[in-house]
């Protein structure tokens, strides 16, 4: 007990805890960050689908292809 003077008693068992949830905690942030990036990428898309839409140009090839989008 003489060399563990200045160690916490108090907290240590708390500290065990959150080093060994650290995994998770680490694991479950990545997740979020890749579901955010993945979301943008999707909302980018048909944020460039939608603006591709509303062309002369693309109606043009619509109405040659005869191809109607239904929107889906």
């Amino acid at each position: 007990m003489e060399g563990m003077e200045d160690c916490p008693k108090d907290n240590l068992t708390l500290y065990t805890v959150l080093s060994g949830c650290l995994g998770l905690f680490l694991f479950l942030g990545l997740q979020g960050v890749l579901y955010v990036v993945e979301m943008n990428k999707a909302n980018a898309a048909a944020a460039d689908f939608k603006a591709l839409q509303g062309s002369d140009e693309f109606k043009q090839l619509q109405v040659e292809m005869k191809y109607v989008h239904t929107g889906q």
